[in-house]
């Protein structure tokens, strides 16, 4: 702990050195003259929109990881300056004050678990020394939980005092727009693109999350289903095709339920299957399907904008902050209590 606030502390000391280094690089606003040709001015802003065509999933991903980096800093920033004020009005140094805060005890299974694992690794290795430097770790981990629970406390007082916490670094959003007939559910403020791919093991995978998201937060989110078929899934387009055809028959959803839950039978004859299953008119959907009606669309997909910004399904954009892969509830919903917040 107290090598923590040491660094805390040289880190908030050597700001305005580091700073005044890093600012001519990270900081410059749009309008700079960053060359000049021929007496024509070449603005910053010039150079982002060209890099844009040349590399525009780069681009995204270097502001990302500008912005987590920020992110994470000025998180670090505001509890600290938080505990800080916390001690002192408690007449405490900071160290004290962190070191007095209730933390749950370790468990001595999780001990032993621990010290079982090192030794499958390392038979020859001290057991006693073994489980002693397991319950320095573990005790590390629940004074750190400790002071992190009491910081979201310390947020949480200052917001019922009429002086809540407030955070205006923005994060790169990108902009893709929603189409008429993309399928929609719900509806809210938050607006949820989900870039999928019903043959994609990990979209199948976030299905559950995604009901839960819905249930939790009804009213406030609108869920977009924005096609994005893999190359190497041999039956997504057509079962993205076969889903676009349902979808004539106002049952998209169900059809996207059923292709989830069958993902393994996604053959010609099993897409017919399923639109009985939902209770399609078969003989229009084979009709739909089998006149391609929805194939160019579907093939022509990845060679559109999407292509240039999502890399992997399942992909979410909420209010446009990409959030990639099967992620779990809780990392989805604090992006949107964040949107909500805002």
């Amino acid at each position: 702990m107290k090598m923590k606030i040491l660094i805390a502390t040289t880190l908030l000391c050597l700001y305005p050195v580091l700073s005044t280094a890093q600012s001519s690089q990270l900081d410059l606003p749009p309008d700079t003259v960053v060359a000049i040709i021929d007496g024509v001015h070449v603005k910053l802003s010039d150079v982002t929109a060209f890099a844009l065509t040349l590399d525009a999933k780069r681009l995204f991903s270097l502001n990302q990881q500008l912005y987590s980096v920020r992110e994470r800093a000025l998180t670090t920033l505001i509890g600290e300056r938080l505990l800080a004020h916390a001690a002192k009005d408690a007449g405490m140094t900071v160290e004290d004050y962190v070191e007095a805060l209730p933390a749950e005890t370790v468990d001595e299974r999780d001990v032993e678990l621990m010290v079982a694992g090192a030794l499958k690794r390392n038979a020859a290795i001290d057991r006693d020394k073994l489980r002693e430097l397991a319950r320095e770790h573990l005790g590390g981990q629940k004074r750190e939980d400790a002071r992190r629970r009491h910081i979201e406390e310390l947020k949480l007082e200052h917001k019922k005092a009429g002086r809540p916490i407030v955070m205006n670094l923005q994060p790169p959003r990108v902009n893709i727009p929603v189409a008429a007939t993309d399928p929609t559910k719900g509806n809210g403020p938050i607006e949820i693109l989900e870039f999928s791919d019903f043959e994609c093991p990990y979209c199948q995978k976030a299905q559950s999350m995604i009901r839960e998201m819905l249930a939790k937060y009804e009213g406030s989110v609108r869920l977009v289903w924005k096609d994005f078929p893999l190359p190497n899934h041999e039956y997504a387009i057509p079962a993205a095709a076969a889903a676009r055809c349902a979808q004539e028959q106002g049952k998209f959803w169900e059809y996207h339920d059923v292709l989830f839950a069958h993902q393994q039978a996604l053959s010609s004859t099993d897409l017919r299957r399923h639109a009985q299953t939902v209770g399609l008119d078969v003989s229009i959907f084979d009709r739909c399907l089998s006149a391609g009606k929805h194939q160019d669309a579907l093939a022509a997909v990845l060679d559109g904008t999407e292509s240039h910004l999502i890399e992997a399904t399942p992909t979410f954009l909420v209010n446009g902050r990409v959030v990639q892969g099967a992620v779990p509830l809780h990392e989805l919903g604090a992006i949107i209590e964040q949107e909500l917040g805002n």
